[in-house]
């Protein structure tokens, strides 16, 4: 059974209302997809407290400390949840038309099992990234990312996250269409995941990485970092593919990773579980490869996800803490980008957050996303904006081949 079509299919079935909360949550890697029809509760968290609907009404409920925690009591213990957490919850900057933390329960989520390790509409895709993205000009970037550099010599051990913003005028071309293409492009992703936020605005994407899982009591992280494009030359590729394997500064900038979420899990799990499970292996993405390692154990009597999930915010930041401020100027809003997305089953028992990457926002007729790059102090501005490049490229692709549909 492949598992994406008929996730899509299934989500088709009540598209004409773009009920909001409904939902695709996909696990290529796994060859597993829930869809969420319907909406049994929604609660969303801004600067001025929860709103929570159910049953036909609304109610406004202030916070009173942390609001993940919060919003957690504001569920219905009977029901899956899906998430959305922006990373503007912990900056200055935010959309006002957006809420910070919005959890959705369906009226009815239906699982999908496929066989394999993943199954879907894959395919490359043929069409060319086409011009008409507004964002920061590569000079302008060029000069961030030198300054980072500049920054990072005085922390050999550090690590500077820098993004740019991009839009693009789309109308009203139906971001579903978009999402099938993007992700049956993308049949390694680690998540793919359609949500629909509101009428008219849209979330999609497709992870490379989780945050963390909890499943049937054992704990697990993914470790993705260091970055080389992909080529159509054989020869080519495979060079490119070895660089990647030994270049010594994408070795470092993914050891200083793991290193940090070793030292996280060691924390979280039973003494003498810890499992690393592969390291430095290479994650073929559709037009990027990654250097990629996982862990896991088994997740101590006192934490549970929600614990893990309020510790793990904010998922992608700068490090030491000093160069965070100096990374992010907080001019744009980040919306969902950087931050995180997941489920969790109705028991609890399964728990699985992403790092919303390679992701994308549709809201009325404008579609919003970011590139970014983890910069340490052995870093190249030009090597750092060809890696954005790269990361958008499959995202654009897809753009430029549903534009080139017919609406």
């Amino acid at each position: 059974m492949s598992v994406l079509p008929h996730a899509l299919n299934l989500f088709g079935v009540d598209r004409p209302t773009q009920q909001a909360g409904q939902y695709i949550f996909h696990l290529p890697r796994r060859a597993k997809a829930h869809v969420g029809l319907g909406c049994h509760r929604r609660v969303a968290y801004g600067r001025d407290g929860f709103v929570v609907s159910a049953n036909g009404g609304s109610a406004s409920i202030p916070c009173a400390g942390d609001p993940l925690n919060q919003m957690r009591s504001l569920l219905d213990p009977g029901f899956p949840s899906f998430w959305m957490i922006s990373p503007d919850l912990g900056r200055a900057v935010h959309d006002p038309d957006l809420p910070l933390i919005l959890c959705v329960q369906p009226e009815l989520e239906v699982s999908i099992e496929g066989f394999g390790s993943h199954c879907g509409l894959e395919g490359a895709l043929a069409a060319e990234p086409a011009e008409g993205w507004q964002c920061q000009p590569d000079e302008e970037f060029l000069e961030r990312l030198a300054r980072g550099i500049a920054i990072l010599q005085d922390y050999p051990d550090g690590k500077m996250i820098l993004t740019r913003s991009y839009q693009r005028e789309t109308g009203s071309r139906d971001p579903l269409s978009l999402f099938a293409i993007f992700a049956g492009s993308e049949p390694t992703s680690a998540c793919n995941h359609y949500f629909q936020v509101d009428a008219g605005v849209a979330s999609l994407g497709c992870s490379p990485e989780n945050v963390f899982e909890v499943h049937e009591g054992r704990l697990s992280f993914d470790v993705v970092a260091a970055t080389r494009g992909k080529s159509d030359d054989p020869v080519t590729d495979a060079r490119w593919r070895e660089a990647l394997r030994n270049d010594p500064k994408e070795r470092r900038e993914h050891l200083m990773a793991f290193d940090r979420y070793k030292a996280r899990i060691e924390n979280l799990v039973e003494a003498g579980s810890l499992n690393i499970e592969f390291q430095l292996e290479i994650l073929e993405l559709g037009n990027v490869r990654h250097l990629y390692s996982r862990a896991s154990g088994e997740l101590r009597e006192d934490w549970d996800w929600m614990r893990i999930l309020s510790d793990s915010f904010p998922a992608l930041v700068s490090y030491p803490d000093a160069l965070q401020p100096l990374a992010d100027t907080q001019q744009d809003p980040l919306r969902y980008y950087g931050g995180i997305l997941g489920r969790v089953s109705a028991d609890g028992k399964d728990a699985a957050f992403y790092l919303n990457l390679r992701a994308a926002l549709a809201k009325h007729g404008t579609l919003y996303t970011q590139g970014g790059v983890g910069v340490i102090a052995q870093s190249e501005p030009d090597k750092e904006l060809l890696e954005v490049r790269n990361k958008l490229r499959g995202l654009f692709k897809a753009v430029a081949e549903w534009e080139g549909r017919p609406a």
